[in-house]
């Protein structure tokens, strides 16, 4: 659908009424820039100026957040400028790192805040006032910018994008320009003008590396522009490309530790001391690489519910009722022994936590990512030929290419026991036969996450051990309910199964690699009629084609087929139990309820090519991983047509107010924004087909 929206009249300035008209501010750089226009004007005190010299320049600028030309900067909008210098004078790669250190943007995403969500990796995107990214509106010279992502609004520009050398200014406006653009500039807008009379050739390179010697940052980029035909055309072609290395928190002494205030007192009303202190090195009591097993504390769940078990490990001093009983953890080692989780007790129960000791803070390697790597490659050209004053066209063209590489603080996936809810544990009764449809327990002998104490790959002692001090407890170690009558007969048995919370490290992190190819390209006429009304008419066109692939993505099905290992009694092997137990063979979710037309044969091949794996330890080999990681590929594509024309002027000729004469934009646009987006279905699901969602919006502009 598309619509075409005139609009006449539609932002009037009164500014020339109001006695003290907003000045824009001026950083220091756009100060001593202009100082440094002219040094032949630079003389010593008391010395006249040489012929040719001003005191002031009288020249025209149109200020953003209104088409309307004032003169030397005044606009009744607060606006913050930032010369192009600034971006030179740290070793920030990226222009929306420097802007980020306005007061007015939000760091939301930055370099290392891009990596928060999927499909955002790399990307920059300003955020005005906190309101997010889609409400700050990003021009250049004046002129709308096709969106640089898919996934967070479609509509947000990646300021990687924009060519640093060529900037001249960018100036920042938070206010009044909804009228003027729309609800996509509620925040403000940011409008980053170009260098349009360059000439001459500037290469320029960057490059270093932390004192801890990572996050490797290098730019190169090479300016070219000539004047020609007297000054009245220019053009300008630059090209650069930038590297920012990823990096880690475990290099830095201040991240690999973990520092943290910890809750304390359960009741926060209460005068009897802080909430909250703060500790130093600080590690999981629930959770680790190698895997964790919780034994006791209080009864969470049935009959004495809020009570402790048969076995408890300490007190906490301020907590009450289950908060103020911690629960036994045991932690197995890289050898599939089981160990207790050593270190001070903080916190409050059941669980808390652990000051040192030989617990997880999940910080050291390659766990804790503070930067995901980024290349870019931008090309851009631009510019205009003055046939007459009133006849001035104009090109803008770029191409910019970002491959980004990163996994955040995702980490790997992790399993605690209930988390992948198994359909034995959600379809299948707990005392009744498999197969046989009825609600459950975690203790169902079906519940392919947990483990059961006949798991081959588990230690005689461990499985001592582990029996053990859930008989000494008295409850379920899963849902920390007492223990049935049935529970103990599996217990005798050697069926029952107990919860692991394991983080797979060993599987890898989870990271996605994108590539954002951007193309655009503007051309229009601009130019005077007289000494105080201008006009423009140009026509904008840009697209975004991005590629992501997700990698480290767990099959769900296949990790609770390989999670339920037995010994083959025919050959000793340990293998997969649905391969010689029928009643065992059951896919997850897509399969169980006939989703999927493929879900039947892609279970028969999950389970034909089932390789079993020891989650006692977080050791995985090649042969495993293959088994159960699988990439997906997401593409997606942003669209942007806009077709623009206004004049513009001021009553200067035949009315004025006391302030001055009135300024006047009449002006009319179209535009269109395409969004699409195709993601490969789950790994769990067999049929090779994708997700879509197409989007079509047109816009009206104000």
């Amino acid at each position: 659908m598309r619509r075409f929206n005139p609009f006449i009249l539609s932002s009037v300035s009164l500014a020339a009424m109001a006695a003290t008209p907003a000045a824009a501010q001026q950083t220091k750089s756009d100060q001593a820039a202009s100082q440094g226009a002219a040094p032949s004007c630079q003389v010593p005190a008391g010395t006249p100026l040489p012929a040719g010299c001003t005191v002031a320049s009288n020249e025209a600028i149109t200020v953003t957040g209104s088409r309307i030309r004032r003169p030397n900067l005044e606009s009744p909008l607060p606006v913050t400028s930032v010369g192009g210098q600034e971006f030179f004078q740290t070793g920030n790669i990226s222009v929306g790192d420097k802007l980020a250190e306005l007061p007015s943007i939000r760091s939301t995403f930055t370099q290392a805040n891009s990596t928060r969500f999927l499909g955002t990796s790399g990307l920059n995107l300003l955020d005005l006032r906190g309101l997010g990214t889609p409400r700050t509106l990003v021009l250049v010279n004046g002129r709308r910018h096709v969106g640089g992502d898919v996934l967070n609004s479609g509509v947000s520009v990646d300021t990687n994008t924009i060519p640093t050398d060529l900037i001249d200014r960018v100036d920042v406006v938070t206010g009044g320009n909804s009228a003027v653009y729309g609800s996509d500039a509620i925040a403000g807008v940011v409008n980053f003008v170009l260098k349009d009379h360059y000439e001459g050739l500037s290469l320029r390179g960057q490059g270093g590396v932390s004192k801890y010697g990572d996050a490797g940052s290098y730019f190169v980029s090479a300016l070219a522009g000539k004047n020609f035909a007297g000054g009245r055309g220019n053009i300008a072609v630059n090209a650069e490309y930038a590297l920012q290395n990823q990096f880690f928190g475990s290099e830095r002494p201040w991240l690999a530790r973990q520092d943290a205030f910890v809750q304390v007192d359960a009741d926060q009303l209460g005068p009897d001391g802080p909430d909250r202190l703060f500790f130093t090195d600080v590690r999981s009591a629930s959770l680790t690489n190698t895997g964790v097993v919780r034994f006791g504390g209080p009864i969470l769940a049935g009959a004495g519910a809020g009570t402790a078990s048969g076995l408890t490990c300490g007190t906490a001093a301020h907590g009450a009722g289950t908060a103020g009983l911690f629960n036994c953890p045991y932690m197995f080692t890289a050898q599939g022994q089981l160990v207790p989780i050593t270190g001070t007790r903080i916190g409050l129960g059941p669980t808390g936590s652990f000051v040192g000791g030989n617990g997880e803070n999940f910080r050291d390697g390659n766990q804790f990512q503070l930067s995901p790597q980024l290349k870019r490659y931008n090309i851009n050209l631009i510019g205009h030929f003055e046939i007459t004053p009133a006849i001035v066209p104009f090109v803008e063209a770029k191409f910019s290419r970002t491959d980004t590489k990163g996994a955040g603080s995702n980490g790997p996936a992790f399993f605690t026991g209930t988390t992948m809810a198994d359909p034995f544990q959600n379809f299948f009764s707990s005392s009744a036969p498999v197969g046989t449809p009825g609600r459950t327990r975690t203790t169902n002998p079906g519940n392919r996450e947990a483990i059961a104490l006949n798991n081959p790959y588990l230690d005689p002692a461990v499985r001592t051990l582990i029996t053990n001090q859930i008989l000494a407890s008295g409850v379920n170690n899963c849902n920390f309910a007492p223990l049935t009558a049935t529970d103990r007969t599996r217990i005798a048995a050697g069926t029952f199964r107990f919860c692991e919370r394991l983080n797979m490290n060993g599987l890898g992190n989870r990271e996605e690699d994108a590539r954002r190819d951007t193309y655009r390209i503007v051309g229009g006429i601009r130019g005077d009629l007289g000494s105080s009304w201008n006009y423009e008419v140009s026509a904008n066109y840009g697209h975004l084609k991005e590629r992501t692939t997700l990698k480290g993505n767990l099959d769900i099905q296949r990790f609770l087929l390989a999670m339920d290992s037995v010994r083959n009694p025919a050959t000793g092997q340990i293998v997969c139990a649905s391969q010689i137990n029928a009643g065992r063979a059951v896919g997850y979710y897509p399969s169980l309820y006939s989703s999927d037309p493929n879900g039947a044969a892609k279970l028969a091949n999950d389970i034909a090519t089932c390789t079993p794996i020891n989650p006692l330890g977080g050791n995985f080999t090649e042969a495993q991983k293959a088994y159960l990681l699988q990439d997906t590929v997401a593409k997606g594509s942003t669209t942007q047509f806009d077709a623009t024309a206004f004049i513009s002027g001021d009553t200067g000729k035949f009315f004025n107010l006391w302030g001055g004469p009135i300024g006047i934009v009449l002006g009319a646009e179209y535009r269109t924004d395409n969004v699409t987006y195709d993601q490969v279905r789950s790994s769990t699901w067999a049929t090779p087909s994708t997700t879509r969602f197409r989007a079509s919006t047109p816009r009206r502009a104000r």
